[in-house]
């Protein structure tokens, strides 16, 4: 049976990271890639709306001790999703054999970050009113946005100075502001798709707490990012991994003066992402 390609699974479960990851190169690409495909299949066990809470949470929980355990294969995908997310569920064994091919550091911290995920994810699950996560307050957003997106930037973090030794004297300074790279990514999109989320009965946003807050919380962390982002550059990162984190980034800065301009559900339209994204591989050319 050939192996599954791993650039297909991006492209049929991704859209930003899809074309954010080519922006990488060499091992760090790949590393990132199988991170972000293990990250998905967390997300789809949360987001099983066809299966009860509580299957949903031995989900996560089987999930995280085959993280745990360094080992997994095959997986099913719950109903209500498309064939590209079979597929990524059916290539689960051999994403997790390629994960066992890198260096132990590497692959450790990757797993170790996902089961983090998988694990708060399940909590959040579990806490919910009839499966259905409701936030109450600005500080279970800040941790709901840390569990499924801090954790992130936080294991980009360990994998850029594995990439970049270079950034090792800067790495207490990265840590500072890693988390808030993934956050705000995350609660842009919260705030991109707050209507959408209310009718599938998950509500993000809580309802005692103004929205102006949240976008002032947004914008906090979208300055901390800014400041993670140029630190890498100041560090010494590869071009690639500067226009890898400045393209989100920059698309998740222009979706929030959108959102604050025309209201829930608006973007920045498909033309000017790729725009930008050509503007990042001319930056990382030169």
């Amino acid at each position: 049976m050939p192996a599954v390609s791993l650039d297909d699974l991006l492209a049929g479960t991704s859209r930003t990271f899809a074309a954010a990851i080519p922006l990488l190169d060499g091992e760090l690409r790949e590393e990132v890639t199988l991170a972000y495909l293990l990250f998905r299949i967390a997300d789809t066990f949360e987001d099983a709306a066809a299966w009860d809470t509580e299957r949903r949470a031995d989900a996560l929980s089987v999930f995280a001790q085959m993280l745990r355990g360094g080992r997994g294969g095959a997986l099913s995908a719950p109903p209500g999703f498309d064939d590209a997310h079979a597929a990524l569920f059916a290539g689960a064994g051999d994403i997790f054999a390629r994960l066992g091919q890198l260096p132990a550091p590497h692959a450790e911290s990757i797993r170790g970050h996902v089961q983090r995920t998988a694990e708060g994810m399940r909590e959040f699950l579990l806490a919910a009113d009839g499966g259905r996560v409701e936030l109450t307050t600005l500080e279970e957003l800040e941790r709901y946005c840390y569990v499924v997106a801090g954790i992130v930037g936080e294991m980009l973090t360990d994998l850029f100075v594995f990439a970049c030794p270079a950034l090792r004297p800067r790495r207490a300074l990265l840590d500072h502001d890693a988390a808030a790279f993934g956050e705000a990514l995350q609660l842009v999109n919260i705030l991109k798709d707050r209507d959408d989320d209310a009718g599938e009965g998950r509500r993000f946003l809580p309802r005692g707490v103004a929205l102006d807050a949240v976008f002032a919380r947004a914008r906090r962390d979208c300055d901390r990012a800014t400041d993670y982002v140029d630190a890498l550059a100041a560090g010494g990162a590869s071009p690639g991994i500067v226009a890898f984190t400045r393209f989100p980034l920059r698309v998740a800065r222009e979706t929030l003066d959108a959102l604050e301009a025309r209201g829930a559900g608006a973007k920045i339209g498909r033309e000017r992402v790729l725009a930008i994204l050509e503007e990042e591989r001319a930056a990382k050319a030169r």
